[in-house]
């Protein structure tokens, strides 16, 4: 009886107020004369309520009256805790205030590698706190997924599992946990739906790309074969909605996008760290033609986007101060706009610490070409 209440109680009050989903069972058993029962009800309701909770408190995320959308990526923080980490953490507080004071951005979306986990000793929800921290004095709505750092703490609090708790417990956190069944924990739908809420204008795919040896083949983690197919399994309930996707490390695709189409903006590292096995995700996108545009972080000097086989492929820009590299920090923007048709159309950019916009320099395709994914 317990699971039936349950599964009635999700379908009443989805999306409603602790308050209204408390009233909707009052009324419920009222009108079936149960008034006896009334107080085991509203027991019942607290329990359920609180455990549902998540579920139901966040405001749908939604296109303004003007059709547009915002999304910041903020990407490869890497917050730690080393002699140099408070230093490193304070400077990359003021680079994401910097940007998202100036770009207000409806969603924040993190690529991962919000700590250095390995240079964390112990309780690593104290450093993803500080990370998070500025989007919430600023009451800005964030999502995540998993780098390759973030859950090598060697203490308390530091597995996957540990952090998408902590995450989730926040108000402004949109994040999820991903189904149990398929490889790693940030695996997940985010709708946007249109300015009256009526229907889903935009999807993203929000994807965990794991640590390493992507399929038990040496070199970079990657979405795994069982997230694949799962996502196949989404695209088709939603395969009219145009959509994109987040996650920390790059396709193999990124290589034959540099080596053979044009491209704007930086490849300092002068390589790309993928897989070397390739798990398909790129060909299920193409298949399913919903996904239009991909970005990534991993590569802390490689801000590059370009398009392959008409999806998008984007880079982040190296947001914090935390890990290798001393190239000028920023963060990615992208604009959604929704036309009167329904169609969505996308624009992005790099906004830098000191304020400045660029999307970088064009790169042709030349010799010597990258070939394959770096180790």
């Amino acid at each position: 009886h317990t699971k039936r209440m349950k599964q009635w109680y999700q379908r009443r009050v989805r999306g409603q107020t602790k308050l209204e989903q408390q009233s909707q069972f009052i009324q419920h058993f009222m009108k079936l004369k149960c008034y006896s029962t009334l107080v085991v009800v509203w027991l019942i309701v607290e329990c359920l309520s609180a455990s549902l909770a998540s579920s139901f408190e966040k405001v749908p995320l939604s296109f303004d009256n003007n059709g547009m959308f915002r999304i910041v990526q903020i990407t490869d923080g890497e917050g730690e805790d080393v002699w140099w980490g408070p230093v490193q953490d304070i400077n990359s507080t003021r680079v994401i205030r910097n940007i998202l004071t100036q770009e207000k951005p409806n969603l924040v979306v993190f690529t991962g590698d919000v700590i250095t986990g390995n240079n964390i000793i112990d309780n690593a929800t104290d450093y993803w706190g500080q990370a998070i921290s500025t989007l919430v004095e600023l009451n800005i709505p964030w999502c995540i997924v998993f780098g390759n750092h973030d859950d090598l703490a060697s203490g308390v609090n530091g597995t996957r599992q540990d952090l998408m708790a902590f995450d989730t417990s926040h108000n402004l956190s949109y994040s999820q946990f991903g189904p149990s069944n398929i490889s790693g924990v940030s695996n997940y739908l985010l709708p946007i739906y249109t300015p009256d809420l009526k229907n889903i204008a935009t999807m993203i795919y929000l994807l965990d790309s794991g640590d390493s040896d992507c399929m038990g083949v040496d070199g970079w983690g990657c979405v795994a074969t069982d997230q694949v197919e799962w996502y196949i399994s989404q695209a088709k309930l939603y395969s009219s909605i145009p959509s994109i996707s987040f996650f920390h490390i790059p396709l193999p695709e990124y290589v034959s996008l540099y080596d053979q189409n044009s491209t704007m903006g930086y490849l300092n590292d002068s390589e790309i760290a993928c897989p070397s096995f390739n798990t398909g995700l790129f060909d299920a996108f193409k298949t399913s033609g919903d996904v239009k545009l991909v970005s990534v972080g991993h590569n802390h000097g490689n801000d590059f986007c370009g398009f392959y086989s008409d999806i998008q492929l984007c880079f982040g820009r190296h947001s914090g101060y935390g890990g290798y590299g001393d190239w000028a920090r920023g963060a990615r923007v992208f604009d959604l706009f929704l036309d009167d048709q329904n169609e969505v159309h996308i624009k992005t950019w790099i906004r830098y610490e000191d304020g400045r916009v660029d999307e970088g320099p064009v790169h042709e395709p030349q010799p010597p070409f990258l070939g394959q994914c770096s180790l």
